[in-house]
């Protein structure tokens, strides 16, 4: 694991940006070059992610706490979802089913907080693609989340009991 480095993902753009464009971003964000070791780009399908080596590693808690998560940024003239994260934290995106479209979301997300950091909350829909479906919500949710400690497939949230599912659940 790496310290000095953290990495900005901007989605999947088309066509991609470029590196220059790249560099002035985050050279906007006020890290000057002086500070910059590497700039690296991160071969994924479908995602244009760059990993950014700093010398220091003060310099990259002084990038991440202002800065980290996911914002909307202008850059070549196209409004952008811009991520930028620590590297060296591992996210889940865990699926919550059968909890209920009219329940409050803060009561689930003060309780996944016992298991990890809560990064995004967000609720499914019904896509309508079929002519004359409505879109709705469905009782699904999916979180994005940093785990501490592993969550039961079985979860009592207020009044209701949820199933969960992730990726490696024990």
């Amino acid at each position: 694991m790496r310290y000095d480095s953290f990495e900005i993902g901007f989605g999947n753009p088309f066509p991609r940006l470029q590196l220059l464009s790249v560099h002035h971003f985050v050279t906007g964000l006020g890290l000057s070059e002086s500070k910059i070791l590497v700039i690296a780009p991160v071969l994924l399908v479908g995602d244009q992610v760059v990993r950014f080596t700093l010398f220091k590693t003060a310099d990259v808690t002084a990038i991440l706490n202002p800065h980290g998560g996911a914002r909307q940024h202008c850059i070549e003239g196209r409004q952008i979802n811009v991520l930028i994260k620590d590297p060296n934290v591992e996210e889940r995106f865990v699926r919550v089913f059968d909890y209920p479209a009219n329940a409050n979301m803060e009561v689930m997300k003060v309780r996944l907080r016992e298991f990890g950091t809560v990064l995004d909350l967000r609720r499914d829909r019904y896509a309508g693609a079929t002519a004359g479906m409505i879109p709705c919500l469905t009782g699904q949710l999916t979180v994005r989340m940093t785990l501490n400690y592993p969550i039961p497939s079985y979860l009592q949230v207020g009044e209701h009991k949820v199933y969960i599912r992730y990726a490696n659940q024990p």
